[in-house]
């Protein structure tokens, strides 16, 4: 799996967030998104793609079956997606800022998910999957 963000965004401007969950806790995740921009997960085999719903299952979380990485969270709402991608799979060295959403119902996550997420789309082998089959 691979993904490409593009964004506007001077990196001087970029803050990533590490969320205190315990599941981006056990991955050290560090995640970045941008509304403005755009962002494409390729999935080279779908048969490596893991993905995992915990909490209030508003978002699935995708991680490689191979080498166990956490690639991101990608939130479907009909033919849209949207999602944030973990940065320590790139070269991109930024501070983190310490994000709590434990107190937030399900529709209140999604509708920040929607506003402060990437746009994006997911290629499989083949074609563009739709979230359906994502």
């Amino acid at each position: 799996m691979a993904y490409e963000i593009t964004t506007e965004m001077p990196l001087s401007a970029m803050t990533a967030r590490s969320c205190d969950c315990s599941f981006c806790r056990m991955h050290a995740a560090k995640t970045w998104s941008d509304p403005q921009g755009s962002a494409s997960i390729r999935v080279k085999d779908l048969d490596q793609l893991q993905k995992y719903r915990f909490g209030l299952k508003t978002a699935d979380f995708y991680l490689c079956r191979t080498c166990g990485g956490y690639v991101g969270a990608v939130l479907s709402e009909g033919n849209h997606m949207w999602s944030t991608l973990n940065l320590r799979l790139s070269t991109l060295a930024l501070d983190a800022i310490r994000a709590s959403y434990g107190a937030e119902n399900a529709a209140d996550r999604i509708s920040r998910r929607r506003q402060a997420w990437t746009p994006t789309v997911v290629v499989g082998p083949a074609e563009s999957a739709t979230p359906a089959d994502a």
